[in-house]
């Protein structure tokens, strides 16, 4: 009996280790063999050498496991298992850690983008990648262009700057170079940059900027600068009656003529109107922008025609009227550049055959808009102000006279001064 309980208790010793390894090594082999095919890596070196080192160990499990029982057997998958989510979790940090490593750095994604533009011919390069990375960072306006372009445009021999270390060496977010890319990806279409950035400069303010809408330019700066001149002199010969000076502005887009001028003339009082939603929104939120909590009381936008504008609609009659009107003849169109062409509005752009359409209409209606000696002055294409003098010293029942045209920074006959003689 002694000797058949010992030969039970070793048959039974027997049975357990067969049972053990028959469950244990194809379990081993599909795991371990499963993450190995997945992770053949150098970043996951770590993973997979602890894979090996669990591989080994249950290889020769017949030296390593004691006498065997069915409660050690469930210990050694309950082990084995753990070991393999362990690795789990380390490979999943890895994971996370190597694509943090990946996004760029702030230098590294302004010279690349630059580059990239420049191979496709996006005209402005370095504004492009210096406003819309500005945009998709979210710096402040007023100083994150400067910091950037100070990175970007440095001499290959110097260092970047030590006050712009800590920016230039920045790792985007993924939601930081996600947003970047995608504005990139439309300045590649030509996008105007104001429309990616969603605000431009005018003057010495910040406007908001929205498709169709025109995006200011610097000529039509020249011409607020050359406007708020002649009102300021005006406004000290004003009767005492008139303290206000009442200006009209036709077409006005973002507002970023009738808002300056309000804001350089404090005296005054701006309408403005157009035939655009988007145009009398963005105005008064421009108005309310630079002008603050009093915009209302001088600035009004409303959707108009100028054809059917009635100053019996306002308080009075207007001192002076600006105009940045659609004035590109039709013909020219065409070789507009395919920022302009593509995204701007047509209707702000084209005048007609020759372009005077809507300046023709603008002149036939001042006296009926104006008191009299105000004046209108207005942006042109550069073959109108001879045409305009023509017509008007032709027609002298229109009661309105040529006074002067002034050219741009580009040399170009850009801008005409007319004058009210009389009033209807």
């Amino acid at each position: 009996m002694g000797t058949l309980s010992c030969r039970e208790r070793m048959i039974s010793t027997a049975t357990l280790w067969v049972a053990s390894l028959l469950v244990l090594f194809p379990m081993r082999r599909r795991l371990v063999g499963g993450f190995m095919a997945e992770y053949r890596t150098p970043r996951f070196t770590k993973a997979r050498t602890r894979l090996r080192w669990n591989r080994n160990t249950l290889g020769s499990v017949n030296t390593r496991i004691p006498t065997a029982s069915s409660g050690t057997a469930r210990q050694i998958v309950r082990l084995f298992a753990q070991s393999q989510q362990t690795d789990k979790i380390h490979i999943h940090d890895e994971d996370e850690q190597q694509q943090k490593c990946s996004l760029p750095t702030v230098a590294s994604i302004l010279t690349t983008s630059y580059l990239d533009l420049v191979s496709v011919e996006v005209p402005e390069p370095e504004e492009s990648v210096i406003h819309l990375l500005s945009t998709a960072l979210d710096l402040p306006w007023e100083t994150g262009y400067r910091d950037l372009r100070k990175i970007l445009m440095r001499p290959q021999s110097q260092s970047i700057p030590s006050s712009n270390n800590l920016l230039a060496n920045q790792v985007l977010t993924a939601v930081q170079f996600k947003t970047y890319q995608a504005l990139l990806v439309r300045r590649k279409t030509m996008e105007p940059i104001q429309y990616l950035t969603g605000q431009w400069d005018f003057l010495d303010y910040v406007l908001t900027v929205r498709h169709p809408l025109l995006c200011p330019r610097p000529e039509t700066e020249e011409l607020v600068e050359l406007v708020r001149e002649d009102l300021a002199t005006l406004a000290a010969k004003n009767n005492s009656d008139r303290c206000r000076l009442r200006i009209l502005d036709v077409g006005c887009g973002t507002g970023c003529i009738g808002v300056s001028l309000a804001a350089k003339l404090p005296n005054s009082f701006v309408e403005a109107i157009d035939v655009e939603h988007v145009a009398v929104a963005t105005a008064t939120e421009n108005a309310e922008r630079v002008l603050g909590a009093q915009y209302q009381a001088r600035f009004n936008a409303q959707l108009c025609e100028a054809e059917v504008f009635d100053v019996a609609t306002v308080q009075d009659r207007f001192d002076a009227v600006v105009s940045n009107p659609p004035y590109i003849p039709r013909a020219d169109m065409g070789t507009l550049e395919t920022t302009v062409v593509d995204f701007e509005s047509e209707t702000a752009l084209c005048g007609g055959e020759d372009g005077l359409d809507v300046v023709r209409s603008i002149v036939k209606k001042l006296p009926f808009w104006c008191v009299e000696n105000a004046v209108c002055w207005m942006e042109v294409d550069p073959t109108h102000p001879a045409l305009l003098r023509k017509w008007l010293e032709s027609d002298c029942s229109l009661g309105v006279v040529f006074v002067h045209t002034y050219r741009d920074l580009y040399g170009n006959d850009r801008f005409v001064k007319l004058r009210v003689t009389r009033t209807k």
